[in-house]
């Protein structure tokens, strides 16, 4: 067996039980209220945020443990298209093919992991380092800061997913 392969399968399963782990937690959280939140109640935005600082480690590690997997993918893929084209000899353009879209398919997957992961730390600081809960005067308590992070995570999730 070679190693590229077993190293991929491992990363994989490893960062996807902890993505599952992760998904498990946030599903079994108690103060989730599906109007609450949308709503944008800045209080639970506050509370949700909370959860997700607290829970981040798990979600951070299955983010790069698949981003490494994706890369270490690529080795096995290539590998196998070399050994189906007979060295080169049989189709090789189809098989070149196949190394390329691997190659394609794993960097695409790998730069979305990285930028969602990127996005998340910048909101990270955002949380913990910004005034969120005053915007449009000093003592307004408006807490439209909340509100602008949260639609702006909403849309950096739903852009990462489809790419």
């Amino acid at each position: 067996m070679d190693i590229t392969c077993l190293v991929t399968a491992l990363l994989f399963l490893t960062g996807n039980i902890l993505l599952l782990v992760y998904y498990l937690k946030e599903m079994k959280r108690d103060h989730f209220n599906y109007d609450t939140y949308l709503s944008l109640d800045p209080d639970y935005l506050k509370q949700e945020w909370q959860f997700i600082e607290s829970h981040r480690p798990k979600w951070l590690s299955a983010g790069v443990i698949n981003g490494l997997a994706w890369f270490f993918f690529t080795f096995p893929m290539i590998q196998l298209a070399w050994i189906l084209s007979h060295r080169g000899s049989k189709s090789l353009w189809m098989h070149i093919a196949i190394g390329v879209l691997a190659l394609v398919g794993a960097f695409t997957e790998w730069i979305s992991r990285f930028l969602y992961i990127g996005a998340s730390m910048a909101m990270q600081k955002l949380t913990k380092e910004f005034n969120l809960d005053n915007w449009i005067s000093e003592n307004s308590a408006d807490k439209i800061g909340w509100r602008t992070l949260e639609v702006t995570h909403i849309v950096t999730r739903g852009l990462i997913l489809f790419i």
